[in-house]
């Protein structure tokens, strides 16, 4: 119906159309959308500088005769897009794809409760189109926005498939609590805390989504945009639309992708058997004892040399596929979809398998009411290889073994370090990870299901009720097993650990739109609404040792339970919102809105809060003296200031807790865990955004935002005199400031035959502890490296300086607090030298389009946050663990007599302390990484439609394949925190993806 109105609007505004005459040719042709490839009908094709002229049809089709004599250009316009233009030449046939209008302010905008148009948007909100998101092989979705909205940080914590993002939005507002964004799924916010506890790596939540399904996303960043969602939005909120039907005959999509993933090497190199003899012999000489008490070097070629980092790594395999179906009558729409997504990780042992399927309807049921439901299933099944806190982990496992041990003999794995194996095996540790990896078994098997029922009735023409219904369920079983003969079962003749964690979330929002035209110059819109969620988690684990049999799974077949533990959770949240803009002359702009929320997570005493926000915006070049100037086409500028809170916290932080996991004289007894305070509240976000966005000669967009973000109130633990009886208690002290800049632009380079876009943007952040009680400094609860303290980044490394090497006698040195330098670690003055937070991130995107091609290439970058490399800590450790680990290849520059000059100092054997922590091992994790490069061909549809398909499109497609950084470790992309310690790192890949539609 839509398609028929925008037809029949087009043919009543259409140029006056030539008739057939002599020596006349015929044009024709189908006009369809860059993003979605939907046929569109009402676009005015033209023959520029004449009155020759037709429109599209309802299925997108053209036919234009002109003069043979006349050659000339096609012109191709249609509000909201942009206007294209075709040189006609000896063509018959000319397709064209639009796309949006890169400085319209008309575009819709969803900010979860609510639609509005940019031109009329106060808030600060980026929106990712579907071209920015379809065809990208993520298995979460928080991926796909590292580097394409400005003062989004994504880093991608672990290379392990469906590992969880950490994502942060205008800087980390708390110490302690979640500093994750709020996820909104067709309005309907969902769970996204983390479920793992056994398996080494954080799954994220959101792998369970499949990303082909997305319409659109929207980030909502300043307070303008977040307050609406009152406590819960103090992070910024990503706002998620999938894919709705269009009316008309049943169309049908396929897409799949293949490829291969290899690991980034990087400048980190180990050393092989032949380089750790001969380094291994010089650190002997050097302290003295005799080289020759190593084995003679023909032990090397009778043992062999094993590169247990290429034991360790595999290529990585990736197959992606995806059927929908779209359609519809007049009044009821559809969209359905079938994903399956398959991917082996870098690391052996390790993989992650998701099934999804989505269905969404769309029904007008009368004049005044309507309906939606949007569901969808999905199961994953991932495989962890562990992290670098275990032996049996490849990554751990590639430093503690050394390349005189065999991975095979008699080519099976060695089993090394097992009970009566007989094998000589001379590396710390006791498992070969190659022969374990089959042995050993972390895996997280996931089913979700996120279901929306909405209804919205018009009684009135300006009156809208809506009623949205949503239910989130989310299950997770992890399984720990270890094999009788395995390394870490073979004392207690294995074991199996099971937990089953339930979580599930319920929630109703019910909204009332009103707009009210005062007159011809003003009008007011208004949204009342109520919200309530309701989020249970249930959790049971237990293990079971001693096993007559590896085959057997199940936890009754093992003889001796080994625990058994479990526990039930909830929350509730209530809130009452409402929200008026209000619209002066259509540039004048005003909006206001409140939230009340209530948690049970917080004491009796402030279980309620209330939230805010208030903005303005003025549409300059609607005003005379602004439009009269025809380079700019845009000019907008926009301010807004509120409070926004944080409620991600545990659910019983404020009470008295008990834990029944004791004894007294062999009877069960419960033991005080945490002290009550029932002052505990919400942490609070008063924040300041003003912006503005520019367009220049329909071809150059600019916007600009300076924000300030205080965050008061923040949780922390504070000690508290054992006298107590407790070591600590929960408690709203201190707070941090964030202040901030972002620049994005938007240019068309090209126009014509050749197309060619670029989007850039970048954000620059500065984060400061402002005040905490007292002034008194602590550690940070996430790693002893770092130090909160008034005036310094909340992520600040604060540790003993390091000053080098001695050139007399190649001791170790550090500053002292005076600033002379010592080789004595314990005079050693801690002190800040440096920090995690980058001072800028940003993207860069490039298209170019050529008739049926298209090629375009991003980079992610990050600059001046420093990583504490706790893996090159322990593979180049001077001496340290000496004859039981390998080391790097540059742990040979050490200081000699001869090398006096050497960035190492002399290793020892003992009494080391070069390699306790320090500013030795804080390097520059700055980098910049080609994230994503694409070259595509659309077929022409002339062609490909003998065969009865709309379009076609092959893609090859190259991700992480460039990486500049001075970084040494394995990858400079860590997590939020800085610290990187045998991480498992981000691979490149390569793939080939193929999308028809019929």
């Amino acid at each position: 119906m839509r398609k028929l109105l925008l037809f029949c609007l087009a043919g009543l505004m259409t140029l006056t159309t030539t008739f057939g005459q002599e020596n006349e040719k015929t044009i024709t042709g189908n006009v369809s959308g860059a993003d979605d490839k939907e046929p569109i009908p009402g676009v005015n094709v033209t023959l520029k500088g004449t009155t020759i002229g037709t429109v599209t049809d309802i299925d997108g089709n053209y036919s234009l005769t002109i003069p043979v004599t006349k050659g000339g250009t096609l012109t191709f316009s249609f509000i909201g897009l942009a206007t294209e233009e075709v040189r006609i030449g000896t063509q018959k046939v000319i397709d064209m794809q639009m796309t949006a209008e890169l400085t319209q302010l008309q575009e819709v905008v969803i900010t979860g409760y609510s639609q509005q148009s940019k031109e009329k948007l106060i808030s600060t909100i980026e929106v990712l189109s579907p071209t920015e998101i379809e065809d990208k092989p993520a298995a979460d979705v928080s991926q796909l926005l590292q580097g394409r909205a400005a003062g989004v940080v994504s880093t991608i914590g672990s290379g392990q498939p469906g590992a969880k993002t950490d994502l942060i939005i205008r800087g980390a507002s708390s110490i302690s609590g979640n500093n994750s964004p709020l996820y909104v799924i067709d309005g309907i916010i969902v769970e996204n805390s983390n479920q793992s506890t056994i398996t080494d790596t954080e799954q994220s939540p959101l792998s369970q989504i499949n990303p082909d399904d997305i319409e659109s996303i929207s980030i909502l960043k300043d307070a303008s945009a977040t307050a609406l969602y009152g406590s819960r939005g103090a992070n910024g909120v990503v706002v998620i639309t999938t894919k709705k039907g269009k009316a008309g005959q049943t169309r049908f999509g396929f897409s799949g992708q293949w490829g291969q993933t290899v690991r980034n090497k990087g400048g980190f190199k180990v050393m092989d058997a032949f380089e750790l003899w001969t380094y291994e012999r010089a650190v002997l000489e050097i302290n003295g004892y005799d080289p020759d008490v190593l084995r003679p070097k023909s032990y090397l070629t009778e043992n062999g040399d094993t590169d247990w980092l290429e034991e360790a790594y595999q290529k990585g395999q990736l197959q992606r596929y995806e059927l929908s179906a779209s359609g519809g009558s007049e009044h009821t729409t559809y969209f359905a979809s079938l994903g399956y997504y398959d991917q082996s990780g870098i690391l052996i042992g390790s993989d992650f398998e998701r099934y999804s399927g989505r269905l969404n309807i769309n029904s007008q049921l009368s004049s005044t009411l309507n309906m939606s439901l949007n569901t969808s299933l999905s199961v994953a099944d991932q495989r962890n290889a562990g992290n670098g806190n275990t032996f049996t982990s490849p990554l751990l496992g590639s430093w503690l073994n050394r390349p005189f041990d065999r991975a095979y003999t008699n080519g099976v794995p060695t089993p090394a370090g097992i009970i009566g194996s007989g094998v000589d095996w001379q590396s710390l540790s006791s498992s070969n990870f190659v022969r374990e990896i089959n042995l050993r078994k972390l895996t997280n098997k996931t089913v979700r299901s996120i279901n929306k029922f909405s209804l919205s009735w018009s009684p009135l023409e300006d009156l809208t009720l809506t009623t949205n219904n949503g239910y989130d369920y989310l299950t997770i079983k992890q399984i720990s097993y270890a094999a009788p003969n395995s390394y870490d079962g073979q004392n207690v003749k294995g074991f199996l650990t099971n937990v089953n964690n339930i979580n599930y979330t319920l929630t109703t929002s019910n909204l009332i739109n009103y707009n009210y035209l005062i007159n011809d110059n003003q009008e007011l819109t208004f949204l009342l609404g109520f919200e309530a969620q309701k989020n249970v988690r249930e959790n049971f684990d237990a293990t079971g040792n001693s096993v007559a049999h590896p085959n057997l799974r199940t936890l009754d077949s093992y003889a001796r339970p080994a625990g058994v533990g479990g526990f039930n959770t909830e929350y509730f949240f209530i809130s009452y919102f409402a929200q008026v803009n209000y619209d002066l002359l259509g540039k004048y702009f005003a909006t206001g809105s409140f939230r009340r929320d209530g948690s049970s997570r917080f004491g009796s005493d402030n279980r309620y809060a209330n939230f805010w926000s208030v903005g303005v915006s003025w549409l300059m070049h609607e005003e005379e003296f602004i439009s009269k100037l025809d380079f700019i086409n845009t000019l907008k500028i926009r301010a807004s200031t509120g409070e926004t809170g944080n409620a991600n916290i545990g659910n019983f932080e404020s009470q008295a807790l008990w834990s029944g996991n004791a004894s007294y004289m062999d009877n069960p007894a419960l033991v005080p865990i945490q002290l009550a305070n029932p002052e505990l509240t919400w942490e609070r976000n008063t924040d300041f955004n003003a912006g503005i966005d520019l367009g220049f000669f329909e071809r150059i967009s600019l916007s600009y935002d300076f924000y300030i973000r205080k965050s008061k109130e923040t949780l922390l633990s504070r000690p508290i005199p054992a006298t107590t009886g407790y070591t600590d208690v929960n408690q709203n002290i201190g707070s941090i400031r964030n202040t901030g800049h972002e620049i994005i632009l938007n240019t068309k380079n090209l126009t014509g035959p050749i197309t060619w876009n670029t989007s850039f943007n970048i954000s620059f952040n500065k984060n400061e502890v402002v005040d905490l009680p007292g002034g008194e400094p602590f550690s940070n609860p996430f790693t002893s490296l770092q130090r909160v303290e008034e005036g310094h980044d909340v992520r600040s490394f604060y540790m003993q300086k390091w000053a080098g090497v001695d050139r007399d006698n190649g001791d170790p040195l550090w500053y002292k607090a005076d600033g002379t330098t010592t080789n004595n670690y314990n005079e050693a003055a801690r002190m800040f030298v440096g920090s995690a937070t980058p001072d800028f991130t940003g993207g860069l995107n490039n298209t170019l389009a050529y008739k049926g091609f298209t090629f375009s290439f991003f980079f992610y970058f990050t600059y001046g946050n420093d990583v504490y490399n706790s893996t090159s800590r322990y593979y180049d450790s001077s001496g340290s663990r000496f004859g039981a680990v390998n080391q790097t290849t540059e742990a040979i520059d050490f200081w000699r007599e001869d090398n006096k000059g050497a960035p190492r100092p002399k290793p020892r054997l003992s009494q080391n302390t070069s390699s306790l922590n320090s500013s030795r091992y804080l390097e520059d994790g700055s980098y910049i990484r080609l994230r994503d490069v694409t070259l595509g061909y659309e077929f022409d549809k002339e062609l490909i439609g003998k065969i009865g398909l709309n379009s076609a499109r092959v893609y090859f497609q190259g991700q992480n394949l460039l990486t500049i950084t001075d970084y040494n470790g394995i990858d400079p992309e860590v997590g939020v925190i800085g610290t990187e310690f045998f991480r498992y790192p981000v691979g490149k890949s390569w793939s080939f993806g193929l999308d028809i539609r019929f």
